[in-house]
């Protein structure tokens, strides 16, 4: 089928590959026998006749959309393949699908219903009685089957142009509310059309290559839920643009995953590649059997946070080892491959994304998207579909500078600018970095460092299962070769100022867990709130002593 890369809508993408490649595999997913039967697979032929039904089920529960603006519906439900049905499926019927998180608070997701104009709640049986306390219409959606029995369902009309509809939402998106109340984010089809044009840089820059060519065609597990606009991206955005087959997780397995049931995914579905947090790819390296496994894949992609670095530095000598690295806002930034394998955590983004640093500190940059030409449309830089009165966007992302192979500067993502911690005496240091360094002492399983206006960091260990019920004594042994065989060290590399004391170095309270996302990163407001006396108890007896 030809192509005009970057211009295709991606409904029309859908039926053509079920007139052209009907046979041919979208993605894999399991049904409920999955564990003695297999998995199932879905066509083009199949994936546009359930697109068509899901469309015209659309139209009946909520009417024709005659309006110029789609309106906007949103949808809740388990991490199945309707979010890849209902996509599409808005775009047929000129609607735009909001799609909450689920960690949103009640008056938060009210809020956000109000915002974005949304008209409906569309959810699954099991969760409309929660869905009933925002005031909105509610309609349950019927069942994946329902949708596949679909051979005989006709083709849903839609003769628009990507440059009628290129600057419409298609899917709503919002931040965390963890500041206030979750403010909607539009994504347009302008926006995810700059996915496709990777087909175009790929050419652009050969030999050497981009970062997306690992998945073209490739079998790839996403291991990220659909409510994620990375996991949204590999369920039903890679497989129409990129070519990619995707595997999906069950929808009832979620973070943290089950070990051994992800192997036998990967090992019966002849997956190539993983698309996945990095914790995932820690937990199977931890594992003899994972660790085969690991290196027998073609390539190892992880999102969201970063892969611990000798994790990555042994792996690179068997696989692939890649970072996809974007945002919401902004979409996917392409990187061009390394010459040397052993900088497979660090960028050179590609020109056409117009990318810039800037310097905050000595040896921080923050990274900034430049629109070129200003004013204009570009196919190659989302964050100006999804803010087109802009010429720069600011990433908030700070990077080190590194040296490849060839002599060319890379950047290593070292952290969020609103992840340094700044003392009261106006000292910046990466906590990140020391709880990496404490990791690594046997007898730690988390570590928090905080700091934020006070005069010296604060460490929090939560430690290993197996040490939680040490008596007072033991515990207090225990810090003690802590703090004397690794976080001294840590602190001493880091910023040779600053000193961590003693006295603000606890463990943490079995019965407070860190809270972490769903990436699995910390939440880190909220430990700071959960163990906010503990802190201003250990800041009470630091300054007795000194004094």
């Amino acid at each position: 089928m030809e192509r005009n890369y970057a211009r295709d809508l991606p409904v029309h993408l859908i039926d053509g590959n079920a007139q052209h490649c009907p046979d041919d595999v979208v993605l894999r997913y399991p049904g409920p026998d999955w564990e003695t039967n297999g998995y199932r697979t879905l066509t083009w032929k199949q994936y546009a006749d359930a697109v068509n039904k899901t469309a015209f089920w659309l139209d009946q529960e909520l009417g024709k959309c005659t309006t110029p603006r789609p309106e906007t519906f949103a949808y809740w439900g388990p991490n199945d393949l309707r979010y890849a049905l209902l996509m599409p499926a808005a775009m047929k019927t000129n609607r735009t699908l909001l799609i909450p998180d689920g960690r949103v608070t009640s008056q938060g997701l009210a809020d956000l219903f109000a915002l974005s104009n949304c008209g409906v709640f569309i959810t699954t049986e099991d969760k409309t009685s929660t869905a009933k306390m925002h005031g909105l219409p509610i309609i349950s959606i019927p069942s994946l089957e329902y949708f596949f029995d679909s051979q005989a369902t006709p083709s849903y009309p839609f003769l628009k142009t990507f440059e009628e509809i290129k600057n419409l939402p298609i899917i709503v998106i919002h931040t965390s509310g963890t500041t206030g109340s979750p403010k909607p984010i539009y994504l347009t089809i302008g926006l995810f059309s700059t996915l496709d044009a990777n087909n175009i840089l790929s050419r652009n820059h050969q030999p050497r290559g981009i970062t997306f060519e690992v998945i073209y065609g490739a079998w790839v597990l996403n291991c990220c839920p659909p409510q994620w606009i990375a996991g949204l991206f590999m369920m039903a955005i890679a497989p129409i643009f990129l070519g990619t087959r995707t595997v999906l997780l069950p929808a009832d397995m979620t973070h943290p995953l089950d070990i051994p049931k992800v192997m036998k995914i990967i090992t019966e579905n002849k997956v190539s590649m993983l698309f996945t947090p990095p914790h995932l790819i820690e937990e199977l390296y931890q594992l003899p059997e994972g660790l085969s496994l690991l290196k027998s894949l073609d390539a190892l992609c992880y999102v969201g946070a970063a892969l611990d670095k000798t994790t990555g530095d042994n792996l690179c000598e068997f696989t692939t080892v890649c970072p996809f690295l974007g945002s919401t806002e902004a979409g996917a930034a392409a990187s061009l491959n390394p010459v040397d394998a052993r900088k497979w955590n660090s960028f050179d983004f590609v020109p056409e994304h117009g990318p810039r640093f800037e310097k905050v500190t000595d040896d921080l940059y923050e990274l900034h998207f430049d629109r070129n030409p200003p004013d204009e449309y570009n196919i190659f830089q989302g964050a100006f579909h999804t803010f087109p009165d802009r010429n720069t966007f600011a990433t908030s992302e700070l990077y080190t500078p590194t040296v490849d192979a060839d002599g060319k500067t890379r950047w290593v993502l070292t952290c969020r600018k609103d992840d340094l911690t700044k003392l009261s005496w106006l000292a910046k240091f990466h906590a990140a970095d020391i709880e990496k360094a404490i990791l690594k002492h046997a007898a730690v399983q988390a570590v928090f460092v905080g700091g934020t206006g006070r005069e010296a960091p604060f460490v929090i260990i939560q430690p290993v299962a197996e040490l939680e019920n040490l008596s007072v004594e033991e515990q207090r042994k225990m810090v003690d070769e802590i703090y004397d065989s690794v976080i001294g060290q840590a602190i001493e590399q880091d910023i040779t100022e600053l000193r961590i004391p003693r006295q603000t170095v606890m463990l943490a309270d079995p019965t407070r867990p860190f809270q972490r996302t769903l990436k699995m990163t910390m939440k880190r407001a909220e430990i700071e709130k959960d163990y906010k006396r503990d802190i201003d108890e250990m800041y009470d007896s630091y300054a007795t002593q000194k004094a």
